[in-house]
């Protein structure tokens, strides 16, 4: 039988990580964001931006076996802006508890200009556009 061992924690942030996201919110320029955590450094990394505002792009970004942060601006308004943590079912179960563990770090740095809606979800039907954005208007 194998011992369990916890995920250690991150090793904070890359530099980029919320540079983009803070011209995510004033430039609204890209529309997403997904971030990961590579095993060799166990730093929040981005993985990928894109400019569309297509919703389905962004969350067909977030695999079935592997766990991702993503941030997704659905307009011009710093309000319209969600924050996702990914931790799908398929992702093995350290994977899963380091996203989870690491979620806070990310979340605090995004304080100043911060998502409104914050999601952590295991399927992406739990973030359906029309729930979401019902989410966002009864936040606003």
């Amino acid at each position: 039988m194998q011992s369990y061992e916890p995920p250690s924690a991150c090793n904070g942030l890359s530099g980029d990580a919320i540079p983009l996201f803070n011209r995510l919110q004033s430039e609204h320029s890209p529309k997403y964001i997904i971030y990961n955590i590579p095993a060799d450094t166990k730093l929040i990394s981005v993985l990928n931006s894109s400019q569309t505002r297509n919703y389905s792009e962004f969350l067909s970004e977030l695999p079935d076996n592997e766990c991702r942060y993503g941030v997704y601006s659905f307009g011009d308004d710093q309000n319209d802006t969600i924050f996702i943590n990914w931790v799908p079912d398929g992702a093995g179960i350290m994977e899963r508890e380091l996203y989870v563990e690491c979620a806070l770090e990310l979340w605090r740095e995004m304080m100043g200009l911060r998502p409104v809606a914050r999601f952590e979800i295991r399927e992406k039907s739990a973030v359906a556009e029309e729930d979401v954005r019902k989410k966002i208007a009864f936040s606003g």
